[in-house]
């Protein structure tokens, strides 16, 4: 599942990066941030889908669904205070888009409540900033990524396999609360997710 993004991010860079002769995906909320910034600092290279097969291996780090979602819940609406954006809520806004900041509008939202909230309005998802965020795992995965050699990770095991001792631009996503009605949601929207993460993690 991919959500159209028009962020300057997404028309700038590919989510595809060269480090040691590999080829690493970057994929929002796996630990990407942390990764670029300290881990891989100035050893990037950007390239593209039709550079892949000038390589050889490569790596991403996969998350479990529910708890990349429960992240991006916490990381938008709760800890930045994102509004869900509907036209019911913003009539004059055209096009509509996300303020940021402490603007809550009409919406109380809390840990209890963002899960069901922002599920009932995920069709106006495309219009908050930086949309991509919410788009699946595997939509950031090129095709030609499937025939390298690759490792897959999981983000609960990044610190042992990357030596992360920083962390910044984290969440903490315990309180989110996400009830056994809303997981089955989250496993329809991301059923992309759910088997890639089945397949190679579990």
């Amino acid at each position: 599942m991919k959500i159209a993004c028009d962020c300057s991010y997404c028309l700038e860079y590919t989510f595809i990066w060269e480090i040691n002769s590999m080829v690493w995906i970057e994929i929002p909320k796996n630990g990407s941030h942390n990764l670029k910034h300290f881990r891989f600092k100035n050893k990037l290279n950007l390239i593209n889908s039709n550079q892949i097969n000038n390589y050889k291996r490569g790596f991403l780090i996969l998350r479990d669904p529910i708890e990349r979602f429960r992240s991006l819940l916490s990381f938008y609406f709760i800890n930045n205070v994102v509004p869900i954006i509907t036209d019911k809520i913003y009539p004059n806004i055209n096009p509509p888009r996300y303020l940021g900041g402490s603007w809550l509008y009409n919406l109380k939202t809390n840990h209890k409540n963002i899960c069901d909230i922002v599920l009932d309005n995920f069709k106006f998802i495309s219009k908050i900033e930086d949309a991509h965020h919410f788009s699946s795992q595997k939509s950031f995965i090129p095709n030609e990524f499937y025939n390298l050699n690759f490792t897959v990770y999981n983000l609960k095991e990044m610190n042992l396999f990357f030596g992360m001792e920083k962390k910044v631009n984290t969440t903490n996503t315990s309180s989110i609360y996400i009830s056994k009605s809303n997981e089955q949601k989250i496993k329809d929207l991301y059923s992309d997710d759910v088997e890639l993460y089945e397949k190679y993690l579990i």
